[in-house]
């Protein structure tokens, strides 16, 4: 189960710090927030992105995972 509410652009924010090295990544869900551990297709350059539940303004989660892949 997932349910959130965040400013849009605090969001879009944080998906474009991950978004401007990887193409796919994979979101891991638990009840204190999400996070981001991804590499670049080369291998060089790794991203993590944490948020805390704190950045939410509401913040539900159970262990879990989403993706994202790009479709450039």
């Amino acid at each position: 189960m997932f349910k959130a509410v965040i400013g849009a652009e605090k969001f879009k924010e944080a998906i474009e710090s991950v978004s401007t090295l990887v193409d796919e990544a994979k979101f891991k869900l638990n009840p204190d927030g999400l996070s981001v551990r991804a590499v670049d297709p080369a291998n060089v350059a790794m991203v993590s992105l944490d948020l805390a539940g704190d950045a939410f303004e509401s913040f539900e989660a159970t262990e879990g995972e989403l993706v994202s892949i790009s479709q450039n």
